[in-house]
């Protein structure tokens, strides 16, 4: 076996190098944090920074603030250890936004305070030069300092509370934030909850509406007033909407305190459109007298929980339909002929309820004659001069005819087989005769 020795000793991989910074939109004497990242070559590695403002610095990872709201195109430049040294660089031109006006504002929680409950006052400053100092006039002659302060109030009532925002700037910016803060010796009431059984249910359908409270003095008293001007009391209560449309239901609780309150709140019913049932019949009919018609009508509920029953107007005499299984049974007679109009009903379960009809159109003929008079059918009397005793006899029918047309070829065969029979037997009856008359 042959050994080969392969070299594969390429050289070092080439030096990069390149940086990010944050934020990725920096603002006049707001820190900016560059960092660098560098590959391939010998390391470790020496970083220098160019700023593009006259100043410059060292390291990996290096924050810098710039003074004037401008482009600057920031370079880095990274050293390896190789001997001799390799060097690569990363440029990127990055702009920096001007110093927004200093604001403030600030929160506080639990926003339905107590007495001798502590309150939390939380400020958000922006803008203006970092750091910020943060003064606070709780309204009640006391003060407080700090991004976050709490305090606690001794006595019921609304109270001014004033948040003062100083920047560092040369000269010094200020803002302010001021809201009204009422400490309550009880919690005040509130609606935790209001709900209706469907948002959306169909004209006729029940709504049940419940609401929930808390606070104030108990009992409370519910009042709901519905959107379409009617109003109801108690929790739950229910109502049933006549016309479909939008409405707004609205809930309003009030306690029992010597001095009421009340509280309120609303929500949207969306109500929908009854629709009919849908009836599934056969086309128009057309039927030969003295023949059966058979079809079954079938429905079905659209709305919730509909059963449809159905019914049937315009009933022929003799016809019969079953509303439980939608089966219409009839065979017309020969004095039935003519036109008529049959319409099913369907009519569902919903209230109100919403009927759906549909016709159908049944055509009976008289049953074509039996007779050779050239197929014109009359149905009565000779009055084409065909027919000599019709009026006399009744009319045969096509089947009848038939049968009594082979019963008499029968009879005619039997005849002649007798006749033929007869024949034979009479004539050996001769020849016997004649063989004793020779014999004697």
């Amino acid at each position: 076996m042959n050994w080969y020795h392969v070299n594969l000793n390429i050289g070092p991989i080439p030096l990069s190098t390149g940086f990010t910074f944050q934020p990725a939109s920096p603002i006049v004497s707001t820190p900016v944090t560059f960092t660098a990242t560098t590959t391939g070559g010998t390391a470790p590695y020496s970083i220098t920074w160019n700023f593009g403002d006259g100043s410059s610095g060292t390291g990996v990872s290096i924050v810098h603030t710039f003074a004037n709201a401008q482009s600057f195109t920031v370079a880095e430049t990274a050293t390896d250890s190789s001997s001799p040294s390799r060097v690569a660089s990363s440029s990127k031109t990055l702009t920096v936004q001007p110093t927004p006006p200093l604001s403030t504002s600030f929160t506080f929680l639990p926003t339905t305070p107590l007495v001798n409950s502590l309150v939390t006052f939380t400020a958000v400053t922006i803008g203006g030069r970092l750091p910020y100092s943060i003064i606070w006039n709780f309204g009640d002659g006391t003060t407080g300092s700090g991004t976050s302060a709490t305090h606690m109030y001794a006595t019921a009532g609304p109270f001014t509370v004033t948040e003062t925002a100083t920047d560092s700037s040369t000269p010094t910016k200020t803002a302010t934030d001021t809201h009204s803060v009422t400490i309550y010796t009880t919690l005040p009431i509130s609606l935790t909850a209001f709900q209706a059984s469907s948002y959306s249910p169909q004209v006729g359908q029940t709504v049940t509406f419940s609401a929930s409270a808390a606070g104030g003095t108990t009992p409370y008293t519910y009042t709901v007033a519905f959107g379409d001007g009617g109003t109801g009391s108690g929790n739950p209560v229910t109502h049933t909407y006549s016309t479909a449309g939008s409405y707004t239901a609205t809930v309003t609780v009030t306690d029992s305190a010597s001095s009421q309150a009340s509280v309120s709140r609303s929500l949207t019913v969306n109500v929908r459109a009854l629709i009919p049932p849908q009836l599934t019949l056969p086309s128009n009919q057309t039927v030969t007298a003295g023949t059966w018609i058979n079809f079954t009508v079938t429905a079905t509920a659209v709305n919730m929980g509909g059963v449809v029953t159905l019914s049937v107007t315009g009933l022929p005499t003799g016809a019969t339909f079953d509303p439980r299984t939608g089966l219409f049974s009839w065979k017309p007679n020969s004095s039935e002929t003519g036109s008529y109009t049959v319409t099913f009903i369907g009519t569902d379960s919903s209230s109100p309820s919403t009927p759906t009809s549909k016709p159908m159109g049944i055509q009976v003929n008289q049953a074509a004659p039996s007779g050779s008079n050239g197929g014109n059918g009359g149905s009565g009397g000779g009055s084409n001069g065909s027919c000599s005793f019709c009026g006399i006899f009744p009319r045969i029918s096509t089947t009848m005819s038939l049968l009594l047309i082979g019963g008499f070829i029968g009879l005619l065969a039997s005849l002649a087989l007798l006749t033929i029979r007869a024949r034979a037997t009479l004539e050996q009856t001769r020849r016997r005769m004649k063989r004793l008359n020779r014999d004697s």
